[in-house]
């Protein structure tokens, strides 16, 4: 813009906003007296600020705009140390990922294969020394664990076992049933069999057995991105208007950091923000407005955050690595028995012969199986929160069913305008959030009314 000073103007206002006492807000009017900035720059530049600082808006007596600014930046120590901090996080976990890959190439499937040319050496010596009947036995009992890994190794490859054949025969059938029953495709893959869903491209053989041990990689990532792109979609479908409750019903915050997100949306996406006669605060976004017929995402409740996963994998999948590793586990005494029985007799096998034969598979395999077991129960303590997360957006539901409830009858009969009680501490809390009015009813239990997001929804 011709004549606009950026940084001199952002200076200016900073300077101002330092001044003021905390917890106070400023208006576009006394930002122009106090810096002399023309009023076109001094609100443009406010606009700039937005994606800056902390800030959210309330309206005055007079309806006008009032600007919050946290302009308290974090030490700079703090901000360098979380910083240097995650990136170390992301660089260790990389060479962890990477080694262990690697590790698994060079030892699970090397000793496997070690140990399967063992096996076959073995039952050859029995076979030919008449032990038929032991040798019978034998094969039929690996032929139930090569089964399992012979299906999982052609699910790598890309082959269909016999069973997975079935299976999407099976669910053919079920999917056209539930597709007349209205089911999205969405709904119709959570109900059929995982097995028979198409894997991730990322799902190769390394993969699975990374996950295997380390947990589940593919799930969804409920970060700053995801929620961003929802409330793009709700404004979308709103025709470019946000208000508050609108984020507080998206996300299940508080009203305050529904503010703080909107006002921040503003800045980032060219939007605007008005008063209605009323004082209810909206937040436009013509240039998000699209000709498309969007539909509303679903409100908190009825978007619950899943429950994590131990893995990415399927039944079978987890079968056959447990298969593969425990075969070496096996194998590893029966290898160095068969090797010391083979090659030294009744001589003393040497170290390094009984350290690659026994030691170090055994260490592995061993490791192998205790990682997944240590982290049961981080896993079911996290799901215990993710749980408490989503009983907590009940709340909200609760909260504004009640909305609903009073705009179809209130009108009608006020004294249908009853106070949501709340039932525990938590709910209390979130009342509180949401700038819930307390009110001592008749019985002594303290009801709460939502002044500030019925009227926005009203």
């Amino acid at each position: 813009m011709e004549g606009y000073q950026e940084e001199i103007f952002k200076e200016k206002i900073i300077s101002f906003l330092k001044t003021l006492p905390p917890n106070t807000g400023t208006t576009l009017a006394e930002v122009v007296i106090h810096t002399g900035i023309a009023i076109e720059w001094a609100e443009y530049t406010l606009r700039q600020l937005m994606d800056d600082f902390p800030v959210y808006v309330e309206i005055n007596e007079k309806n006008e705009l009032v600007y919050f600014f946290d302009t308290q930046p974090k030490p700079v120590s703090l901000k360098t140390l979380k910083k240097t901090l995650q990136w170390a996080y992301k660089a260790s976990w990389w060479l962890v990922t990477v080694s262990f890959k690697a590790w698994i190439l060079a030892m699970l499937f090397t000793y496997f294969l070690f140990n399967f040319a063992i096996l076959i050496g073995g039952l050859l010596v029995v076979a030919g020394e008449g032990g038929g009947a032991l040798l019978e036995g034998i094969f039929s009992l690996f032929g139930k664990v090569f089964g399992a890994i012979g299906d999982f190794f052609f699910k790598i490859i890309g082959w269909k076992s016999e069973k997975q054949i079935d299976l999407e025969e099976e669910n053919a059938t079920k999917r056209i049933a539930l597709r007349m029953d209205g089911k999205t495709e969405q709904e119709i893959d959570a109900i059929l069999t995982p097995a028979v869903i198409p894997q991730k491209n990322e799902d190769d053989l390394l993969q699975q057995i990374f996950s295997y041990v380390f947990g589940a990689t593919n799930t969804e990532i409920y970060n700053d991105e995801y929620w961003e792109k929802r409330t793009l979609k709700l404004i979308e479908a709103n025709k470019g208007i946000l208000h508050a409750s609108d984020l507080v019903k998206l996300q299940g915050i508080s009203l305050h950091n529904a503010r703080l997100h909107a006002t921040k949306l503003v800045a980032r996406h060219r939007g605007e923000i008005s008063v209605n006669e009323h004082g209810i605060i909206a937040y436009h976004f013509p240039e998000l407005i699209t000709e498309n017929t969007a539909e509303k995402p679903a409100p908190i409740w009825e978007n619950p955050t899943p429950l994590e996963k131990m893995n990415d994998n399927d039944k079978e999948t987890n079968q056959a690595i447990g298969w593969i590793n425990g075969f070496n586990v096996l194998m590893s005494f029966i290898s160095t028995f068969a090797i010391q029985f083979w090659f030294y007799g009744d001589s003393v096998m040497p170290d390094w012969v009984l350290l690659t034969s026994l030691i170090i598979p055994f260490l592995f395999s061993t490791v192998f199986f205790t990682i997944p077991l240590l982290r049961k129960p981080f896993v079911y303590f996290r799901n215990l929160s993710i749980k408490k997360q989503n009983d907590k957006a009940k709340t909200f539901k609760r909260i504004f069913e009640k909305f609903e409830h009073d705009r179809n009858n209130i009108e009608n009969n006020p004294e249908n305008n009853t106070k949501l009680i709340p039932e525990n501490t938590q709910e209390e809390q979130i009342f509180i959030a949401l700038e819930g009015t307390p009110t001592a009813g008749d019985n002594g239990k303290v009801g709460f009314d939502f002044p500030e997001i019925k009227n926005e929804i009203s």
